[in-house]
């Protein structure tokens, strides 16, 4: 298993793709964070989720 920063993995999404965010206590917010900071490169990103805990950014 190899481990990358949130920014390397918000770097592998790509316009288009479909995101599952974990979650309650194990949302991901710095991943949200790397993706929101990625925007102004990003189009039609459908994001999956039942409940993030914090700040949603990216609505």
């Amino acid at each position: 298993m190899k481990t990358v920063s949130a920014a390397e993995a918000a770097s592998l999404i790509k316009s288009g793709d479909r995101v599952f965010l974990q979650g309650a206590a194990m949302t991901p917010n710095t991943l949200i964070d790397a993706l929101c900071e990625r925007h102004d490169a990003l189009e039609n990103i459908e994001i999956i989720s039942i409940h993030t805990e914090g700040e949603a950014k990216y609505t």
